[in-house]
């Protein structure tokens, strides 16, 4: 199993940071190599990139959503 499919199959605050602390080395990583000149590393470290931010915005979203319905059963209930 993916790590994508466990984040978006059940997403959690974990999940999201991971994603955050994943993207953050991905762009040090991306200066190094730009620094360094490694311009086919720093192709793939930048989509490896793009792809995470990618993931870890629909993450936030779905945290969001499943925030948001947590608050309207627990309304709908009382």
């Amino acid at each position: 199993m993916s790590l994508k499919s466990i984040v978006l199959s059940n997403p959690t605050e974990k999940h999201y940071c991971m994603l955050l602390n994943i993207e953050s080395i991905l762009v040090q990583t991306a200066e190094l190599y730009k620094e360094k000149g490694y311009q086919e590393e720093l192709a793939e470290v930048l989509e490896a990139k793009k792809k995470t931010r990618i993931l870890r915005i629909c993450t936030k979203a779905a945290l969001k959503l499943k925030k948001e319905k947590a608050e309207s059963e627990a309304t709908q209930s009382a």
